[in-house]
């Protein structure tokens, strides 16, 4: 599924995830976990996209992943979306972190 996603898709997607797993080791619960927010993304797992872009992106996200966004930037992961996201990233955020490295300028 990340393969048929643009950069920036695979990017705000394992971000979401990389805030997902810290929401949960923070003993948050899995509904409230599932809440992305614009400002736990933008500026802490990537720096280099605007607002717009990462709304844009967001539809992206919703077609290819089942996210569910919202009017105010923010999203809901799908179960589909987590599933998908635990067998990618099989050691959770220690993979997840090394992927987002990667697009680090």
């Amino acid at each position: 599924m990340m393969d048929g996603l643009t950069r920036d898709a695979q990017k705000v997607a394992a971000a979401g995830y990389a805030v997902y797993l810290k929401k949960r080791k923070n003993g948050a619960s899995k509904s409230n976990a599932k809440r992305i927010d614009m400002n736990d993304v933008l500026g802490v797992y990537i720096k280099d996209m605007t607002p717009q872009d990462y709304r844009d992106t967001l539809s992206e996200l919703k077609r290819a992943l089942g996210i569910r966004p919202d009017l105010v930037y923010s999203y809901t992961l799908d179960d589909k979306f987590i599933v998908y996201m635990e067998n990618r990233f099989k050691n959770g955020a220690k993979d997840v972190l090394s992927f987002l490295a990667q697009f680090i300028p």
